[in-house]
């Protein structure tokens, strides 16, 4: 596929790194050195999946443009540019869900992406955004690890995040199933700023 790796570099699937994928160092580095090169045709974006998936992106383009259109109607300014901002984790969570079922060479690498923490739990048991018992109990284990931040602020960033999921899962009418809760909350959890208006997820 064109990814070059330093000699000194080794990429593992390990609970030590972010969503249990990161690069590690074998030998000492040199400043300068390209510790890994990645053609752009290998990374999770939108620009190499909408040609490998075309009904799909013409679907998720009409539901995009159908909410930029309504939404702006219906929903407070506030809460609809929260949503134009995030529109692409649905996206990329449709394309990822299809990449799997579709058996797609991209199915085995996502099939690896692994996560494991308290607040990917709420998201792989479905929990819903009004759950105010399940959201407190998560908050709590968060605020063990997060003394100085008041409890309040994380059961309130918890309750958002529930939300967020709730709104893309019915504008894009995603399956409302654990299974894409689960892709859903690890891909957010990988993926990184590649320019603007451009999110994706490096191999």
């Amino acid at each position: 596929y064109g990814i070059k790796l330093h000699d000194g570099v080794r990429l593992e699937t390990t609970p030590k790194s972010v969503a249990g994928r990161g690069v590690f160092a074998n030998a000492p580095l040199s400043e300068g050195d390209v510790a890994v090169a990645i053609p752009e045709h290998c990374v999770f974006i939108e620009k190499n999946l909408s040609p490998m998936f075309p009904k799909l992106s013409a679907k998720l383009k009409r539901r995009r443009k159908r909410f930029l259109w309504f939404g702006r109607i219906l929903r407070s300014k506030d809460d609809y540019d929260e949503l134009v901002d995030n529109l692409w984790q649905a996206e990329l969570t449709a394309f990822a869900s299809a990449s799997k079922d579709a058996d797609h060479p991209w199915g085995e690498w996502i099939g690896q992406w692994k996560r494991d923490d308290a607040t990917h739990s709420m998201f792989k048991r479905n929990i819903s955004w009004k759950n105010d018992p399940e959201i407190q109990n998560t908050a709590t284990e968060l605020h063990r690890f997060l003394p100085r931040v008041s409890f309040n602020y994380v059961e309130a960033a918890l309750k958002m995040r529930l939300k967020r999921y709730h709104d893309l899962k019915t504008i894009y009418k995603l399956d409302d199933s654990s299974s894409t809760a689960d892709i859903y909350s690890t891909l957010c959890s990988r993926s990184v700023q590649l320019g603007k208006n451009i999110v994706g997820i490096i191999p």
